[in-house]
């Protein structure tokens, strides 16, 4: 229907598409920028350097349920992946958010997963987010043994 939001992982791609149609564009005749990072916190890709950081509110609760993620991934780690986890519900969020974390990270590390975002990224991230879903429910039932 017109107006109709797109799925999650389409408006994701989407969103990716033009941030990675922009850097395309970009012209640098700096020099080239290495590969490293003292603290994690700093990615070199080609000319380009990402800094990474985090800012959170906990709202009303007690503790923080929102987490993030950020690595390489690939043969040559060419891949720079950045996440946010934003746990939701008083007793279950932050297990949900760090379940979520540690599957999504676990699947996007596999070289043929990564192949297959690049060949259908809409398809293979509805399908790491399936499976990310899939283990917070089975984890859910573990907290209350």
């Amino acid at each position: 229907a017109a107006g109709t939001p797109a799925p999650l992982t389409r408006q994701l791609t989407s969103h990716l598409d033009n941030v990675v149609d922009n850097l395309a564009g970009l012209k640098y005749d700096g020099p080239k920028l290495e590969a490293s990072a003292k603290d994690g916190t700093a990615e070199h890709i080609g000319h380009f350097k990402f800094l990474v950081g985090e800012a959170t509110d906990i709202g009303g609760g007690s503790v923080n349920q929102d987490t993030y993620e950020v690595f390489r991934t690939g043969a040559s780690k060419e891949n720079l992946v950045l996440a946010v986890f934003d746990g939701h519900g008083r007793e279950l969020g932050e297990l949900a958010a760090i379940v979520a974390r540690d599957k999504i990270r676990s699947l996007l590390e596999k070289d043929e997963i990564m192949n297959q975002v690049f060949d259908d990224p809409e398809g293979t991230l509805t399908d790491v987010f399936r499976h990310a879903h899939n283990e917070i429910k089975a984890r859910f039932p573990q907290k209350y043994e």
